[in-house]
């Protein structure tokens, strides 16, 4: 179901409040806007702009990043976006369920809803928050991709997307 297009890291910011990756792969190697990308160590982000021969990529590191997540031992799924603070390390785990029990140093991993394959890491668990209200927790994550040393990625290509995109549109439209 899925394929990997590598690619080369050639531009990366990290100290913003929306960060971007260049790459050295486009349209002609088979790169669309909406594919996910990772590395050898876990999620990287999603490709946003697209040529022939380069794309951008909107890093993990950015203000608007939100991907499905799930707690690797619970299977308690939530999302996961970039913490307030800016650091380029840590990432925040929102939307989980108040019945879940999480650990600190639990493993924090794709759930297989959104761009990229089931289990592919995000971080761990290093800090527990309540959000105000009660209804769902909050967890601080640690980042397992090190952007700061981010030289190659793999864009992953999903061959069912499409399929499973036009057989959700349908139930929406029915409903």
């Amino acid at each position: 179901q899925y394929e990997y297009i590598v690619a080369r890291v050639i531009n990366n910011s990290l100290n913003r409040s929306y960060n971007y990756i260049t790459i050295n792969r486009g349209s002609q190697q088979g790169v669309e806007k909406g594919m996910g990308v990772i590395c050898n160590l876990g999620i990287v982000g999603k490709v946003l702009y697209v040529s022939p021969h380069f794309s951008v990529i909107q890093s993990l590191l950015h203000k608007d990043s939100k991907f499905s997540a799930m707690l690797a031992d619970t299977k308690e799924i939530g999302s996961v976006e970039w913490g307030d603070d800016l650091n380029p390390h840590k990432g925040v785990m929102k939307d989980v369920s108040n019945n879940a029990v999480p650990k600190v140093g639990e493993a924090v991993v794709t759930s297989g809803y959104s761009l990229f394959p089931v289990g592919i890491p995000i971080g761990k668990i290093s800090n527990l928050h309540t959000k105000a209200g009660g209804y769902a927790l909050n967890m601080e994550v640690t980042l397992a991709v090190d952007f700061s040393k981010l030289q190659y990625v793999d864009v992953v290509e999903n061959k069912f997307a499409k399929e499973q995109e036009g057989l959700e549109a349908q139930q929406k439209k029915d409903e």
